[in-house]
């Protein structure tokens, strides 16, 4: 195998992995945004979220950038989800980098 082909096996498995990952959080943040939940008094009541979902709300709510009320219902703070979206795409933009680099270092010794 090639280094070439080596790499777009590598970015096809990573990139697959990224998309399936990051389409749950990004669809809680799409609803919350598409029915305007934005501030405690539009806050709405999420629908039941399948496991990797939940875990993603729970680390959204964790850094502050979902708020849960006490009656359950949810919004989106803007403000707080800013910083978090442009970490993931700095540690993303990492990974990528290092997956490179590693691909091409192996290539190199066992090619």
């Amino acid at each position: 195998m090639r280094l070439v082909e080596a790499l777009q096996v590598t970015a096809a498995v990573f990139g697959a992995a990224a998309s399936i990952f990051a389409s749950a959080e990004r669809g809680i943040v799409k609803r919350l945004r598409r029915e305007g939940a934005t501030t405690a008094k539009t806050a709405i009541d999420l629908p039941r979220l399948r496991p990797l979902a939940r875990w993603h709300l729970a680390r959204l709510v964790a850094q502050g950038a979902v708020v849960v009320g006490e009656q359950g219902r949810a919004h989106l703070d803007e403000a707080m989800y800013a910083p978090v979206r442009r970490k993931r795409r700095i540690v993303g933009a990492s990974l990528a980098a290092i997956t490179f680099a590693v691909v091409v270092v192996l290539y190199t010794i066992f090619g």
